[in-house]
């Protein structure tokens, strides 16, 4: 999971952005939290890449740092997982 946190009056809405293409909720991506969560589930590598929140009212928007989500694969404890890295910046 994602987390944003800004805050704002009026009421700040987020929005998602992954590898510079706006996130949209689907059965394995959802947003929490008016948006502030972004929860992805049965990750795979097409998931891998930057993500960025972006909070914004109608007095402006401001968006957070990329973060890195790394995939890889390999065989740990006899059994092929996914392994996830995450790097802030």
């Amino acid at each position: 999971m994602f987390r944003c946190y800004s805050e704002g009056h009026p009421e700040v809405t987020y929005s998602w952005v992954h590898n510079g293409v706006a996130v949209r909720q689907s059965s394995r991506v959802i947003l929490h939290e008016k948006g502030e969560v972004l929860e992805i589930r049965s990750i795979d590598q097409l998931d891998g890449g930057q993500y960025r929140c972006k909070a914004q009212n109608e007095m402006g928007e401001v968006s957070s740092s990329y973060a890195q989500l790394s995939i890889s694969t390999g065989m740990y404890d006899g059994r092929l997982q996914n392994q996830f890295f995450v790097r802030i910046g």
